[in-house]
């Protein structure tokens, strides 16, 4: 089954989005952090296939997510969603695009 972990500073983003993708329970394993250091010790403890993450955030923005990401888990997929969740499907592999 996929890993992907989902990092936001929001609650109320990340609830929506647990929520929103409750159907895909079945298919992938679905973890929910807030923020980027959350994100920097769930991905030490436990590898993931995919990191989809907010770009703004306090403390640690995406982008340095996603480089810490590749220093940590070498070959791991990284995204990030913009302000909207509906643009999530622009920074995904085009194969996932039935997924969304």
């Amino acid at each position: 089954m996929t890993r992907v972990l989902f990092v936001d500073d929001e609650p109320r983003v990340l609830d929506g989005l647990r929520l929103s993708l409750r159907s895909k329970r079945k298919v992938w394993d679905m973890v929910f952090v807030e923020g980027g250091l959350a994100a920097v010790a769930e991905i030490t403890a436990n590898p993931v296939d995919v990191v989809v993450s907010d770009m703004r955030m306090p403390g640690m923005s995406g982008a340095d997510l996603l480089g810490k990401v590749a220093e940590i888990r070498p070959r791991r997929l990284g995204s990030f969603y913009p302000a909207r969740w509906t643009r999530l499907r622009r920074c995904v592999p085009r194969r996932w695009h039935t997924a969304f």
